[in-house]
């Protein structure tokens, strides 16, 4: 009965057609604030310095909420999705991981035939058809989708960031914290606290990294970065 209704699906729906024929690219885009010799200031919890990477993707993001049904089908949350592949006939997506992704949700055929397992990727046509395509690549596709081009990123694919944050001073004790964080908090954490008289310098380093302290207080620091983090 299932491979059955399959075929009816096939039938109904827009067409089958190929997956990808073509793997999409994603770029590694190096990430390091503030630059070198430019004064700073930030508050208490707030990053002095960021540096590491991160993987961006062509995507999309969807404005307004979209259904495409047949018989069944799915609706497709605002929210951003990234490029997986092409075709001659256009480009798939996939939701993204993190706050911005968008989600997708079933509009199923029936109690005895939920759609949750068939979702494969969206497929938005040359022609600027969205479809959503499913089990044996059926397409279930609509014109007036509300969506615009853009790069996308995912924090939870191949990144990495670590950070010193501004803890605070007491008397002239300085105090950091450096977190550090690959593939957003999914592979790896760590955490490390430093403190610093500033009686005994203004320049204080940790990591490679070497900042001259400015000014300094519970609220915020001033500061110019002579050096980022070591590679």
């Amino acid at each position: 009965m299932r491979i059955l209704l399959l075929s009816l699906m096939c039938l109904v729906a827009y067409g089958c057609t190929t997956g990808p024929t073509s793997s999409y690219r994603q770029v590694r885009t190096e990430l390091s604030f503030p630059s070198p010799d430019l004064q700073v200031s930030v508050s208490v919890g707030e990053d002095m310095l960021t540096s590491g990477y991160f993987m961006e993707w062509d995507g999309i993001e969807l404005l307004d909420p979209v259904k495409v049904s047949m018989v069944g089908g799915y609706k497709f949350d605002p929210g951003e999705y990234r490029k997986i592949g092409s075709n001659q006939s256009g480009s798939f997506y996939q939701p993204t991981r993190g706050e911005r992704s968008g989600r997708v949700s079933t509009i199923p055929v029936s109690n005895m035939f939920p759609m949750d397992d068939l979702f494969r990727y969206i497929f938005i046509k040359n022609d600027g058809q969205f479809c959503a395509v499913a089990g044996a690549n059926q397409y279930f596709c609509k014109r007036d989708a509300n969506y615009i081009e853009k790069k996308v990123g995912d924090v939870g694919l191949n990144s990495y960031q670590r950070s010193l944050i501004y803890s605070g001073r007491t008397g002239n004790t300085l105090r950091l914290t450096y977190h550090e964080v690959s593939n957003g908090g999914t592979d790896s954490s760590f955490v490390n606290y430093a403190e610093y008289d500033l009686s005994m310098s203004s320049e204080i380093s940790y990591m490679g990294a070497v900042i001259e302290v400015i000014a300094a207080n519970n609220d915020y620091i001033e500061f110019i970065v002579i050096k980022q983090f070591d590679r």
